[in-house]
């Protein structure tokens, strides 16, 4: 299981219309192959900047969304609301990310 951390920054101004359009891109995402969950986040000090964080099966799952023409469409629709271009980063879990594998017995 991965995770993958999106930015954007949005055009000031424009968050209300990259706010109902991302509600279609996450319906799309969420009928991807191997989609598990995910929540969007906006910066509480800066509103224009939005945070997206989703779970996948594997990276495989990912790549295979993040190359699809649903995808591909919506950040179309969405880059003209892009004051620059997204940041994205995919995260594996750690070793130690479980507390009970740091517990001793």
């Amino acid at each position: 299981m991965i995770k993958v951390l999106i930015k954007r920054t949005i055009a000031e101004g424009l968050e209300s219309n990259y706010e109902h359009t991302i509600v279609e891109l996450l319906k799309h995402a969420k009928q991807s192959p191997g989609y598990i969950n995910g929540e969007s986040f906006r910066d509480a000090q800066k509103s224009n900047e939005y945070i997206v964080i989703s779970t996948w099966e594997s990276v495989n799952a990912w790549n295979l969304w993040f190359r699809s023409p649903g995808r591909m469409k919506m950040l179309k629709e969405i880059g003209v609301f892009l004051k620059e271009p997204e940041k994205f980063t995919i995260l594996e879990p750690c070793l130690y990310s479980r507390v009970s594998a740091l517990e001793t017995h």
